[in-house]
């Protein structure tokens, strides 16, 4: 289970270092209304739907987006803007994570504690 969120943080960080590459920097990115069900908290999902860590992240995105669903499985974080939007899953928090072995750390907000991060009220 740890090896799988891992693989999924690794995975989004991996696209935000290609922006970096590719541009210079992260800044001046904003998510685009394509259509999709993409998200970075419960607010922007429709009614009773959650935001999930998704890893389908594109490397022009540099924000760390989720997929909005009904509920997210366990190696997948509730991605979140508020504590209310988390329920009984604990409270949102900033999370920093740093891959194994990778030099690079990738931070979100998510709701109660993702292992292998360190999390921040």
């Amino acid at each position: 289970m740890r090896a799988a969120l891992i693989a999924s943080v690794a995975a989004v960080l991996v696209a935000a270092a290609g922006c970096v590459l590719v541009t210079g920097s992260t800044d001046g990115y904003a998510l685009v209304d394509s259509g999709s069900a993409s998200c970075q908290s419960a607010h922007d999902c429709s009614a009773g739907n959650v935001c999930c860590l998704s890893t389908a992240s594109s490397s022009a995105v540099a924000a760390i987006t989720g997929a909005c669903a009904a509920s997210c499985s366990v190696s997948l974080p509730q991605l979140c803007a508020a504590s209310s939007e988390c329920g009984d899953a604990g409270a949102c928090a900033l999370q920093t994570c740093m891959p194994d072995g990778s030099p690079l750390s990738v931070t979100f907000h998510a709701c109660g504690k993702v292992p292998g991060c360190t999390a921040s009220p």
